[in-house]
């Protein structure tokens, strides 16, 4: 089951993150924060595992985030 994730962290690392999940038909990329070239954040849906995966290879270098729907009420 996917869920939807916030990810931050360098330039470089979310264009790589970019390619690699538009690469992936498992993989969702919602929304990229800033313009192609210099992304400043991601929204992606990916399964829960892929997520801690990515916080375990990159920890310290990217931050992965549960993306939850604000509430306006």
């Amino acid at each position: 089951m996917k869920e939807r994730y916030l990810l931050g962290g360098s330039t470089v690392l979310l264009r790589a993150l970019v390619e690699v999940v538009t690469a992936d038909d498992d993989l969702d990329l919602i929304a990229i924060g800033g313009t192609a070239d210099h992304p400043s954040h991601l929204v992606v849906e990916v399964p829960a595992e892929w997520a801690d995966a990515l916080r375990l290879a990159f920890r310290g270098q990217l931050i992965v985030e549960p993306d939850a729907l604000i509430d306006p009420s």
